[in-house]
């Protein structure tokens, strides 16, 4: 078990928000109900908010911050929504979160994105299981998805995990499933991946920054995979406005940056494109592109041909 340190011995839960006024009061609440047996701040790192976001942060007793406060320790409190510095641009989720991560005061760093809302018990269950593996960079749980007003959830397909996993067996043999919102990462331990910028989530990346970050520090640490719903992901028509294309299209960019960096083995490698492929050929049969598909599936099945014939079956029926 690892030492304890008063001052630092506790859970940063960092929210990014841009214009979340519809949820961010669930959001928050979520986090506030949190039973735990340690203290946790939550901080609300704004991206430029136009709307009642900060007002409705305030009304959950949040302290309205600049980045300069915080050198004040009075200012300091449980529940704090930091203004977008004035010479910064609104950036999106990455460059954000960074900004979250450089407020934390806690030695353990959990996420949770502004729509979306955390179960009972997530918190106590990762922040014991990074307790209890002191060699461990982080602890991640299961999560849920929802629908806008979570009046439904339902649960996400999970690969078989025993606990302690291969870093190649969850990150790259098979469909990416580890959400920010599911995480809670050692501090000491993300400042050892830390990028040339000083950030933590490469700002390159539009997506697929949070599965960029978990490779770079799973090349050097082991990590704990602890069962339970932590978190619900809502599904609702404003979340993006990025299409699956351009999803798969940053997944290439993040794995041709795993292979440059990390001796991956060409098997799980070759596995990651096929998957890539096959959902890029999915995009291409909902748009009508039958001969485009047919050719990612080609690529794709002579890397992997079980799944290949699979695709063909299941969209065969799309072809009229």
């Amino acid at each position: 078990v690892s030492a304890k340190n008063p001052a630092t011995d506790g859970v940063s839960v960092i929210i990014p928000v841009y214009n979340r006024e519809r949820y961010l009061d669930e959001c928050i609440h979520s986090v506030k109900s949190q039973e735990t047996d340690f203290p946790v701040e939550i901080i609300l790192a704004d991206d430029g908010s136009s709307d009642d976001s900060r007002i409705i942060a305030a009304s959950c007793g949040s302290a309205i911050l600049n980045h300069s406060d915080l050198e004040k320790q009075e200012n300091r409190s449980g529940i704090m929504f930091f203004n977008k510095p004035a010479d910064v641009q609104t950036q999106g989720a990455a460059p954000t979160r960074n900004r979250g991560i450089a407020m934390a005061k806690y030695k353990y760093i959990a996420f949770l994105d502004s729509d979306d809302m955390f179960l009972p018990g997530h918190l106590q269950r990762l922040y014991d299981a990074m307790e209890a593996h002191p060699d461990a960079a982080f602890a991640f749980d299961e999560e849920m998805m929802g629908n806008a007003d979570f009046s439904e959830k339902w649960t996400l397909p999970y690969p078989p995990l025993t606990g302690r996993e291969k870093i190649n067996e969850v990150f790259l043999g098979i469909d990416f499933f580890v959400h920010t919102n599911s995480i809670m990462l050692r501090k000491s331990s993300l400042e050892t991946v830390k990028l040339p910028d000083g950030g933590y989530f490469d700002t390159e990346l539009s997506l697929g920054e949070d599965i960029d970050l978990w490779l770079r520090i799973t090349e050097k640490f082991p990590y704990v995979f602890t069962p339970g719903y932590g978190s619900v992901i809502r599904e609702h028509s404003a979340r993006s406005v990025t299409g699956k294309r351009d999803v798969y299209k940053y997944q290439k960019m993040v794995l041709h940056r795993a292979i440059q960096r990390y001796p991956y083995s060409r098997k799980i490698m070759n596995s990651r494109r096929a998957i890539i492929h096959y959902r890029l050929a999915e995009c291409d049969f909902a748009e009508k592109k039958y001969l485009s598909a047919f050719c990612r599936l080609l690529y794709a099945g002579i890397l992997s041909p079980k799944r290949a014939v699979q695709t063909v079956l299941q969209q065969l029926h799309v072809i009229k």
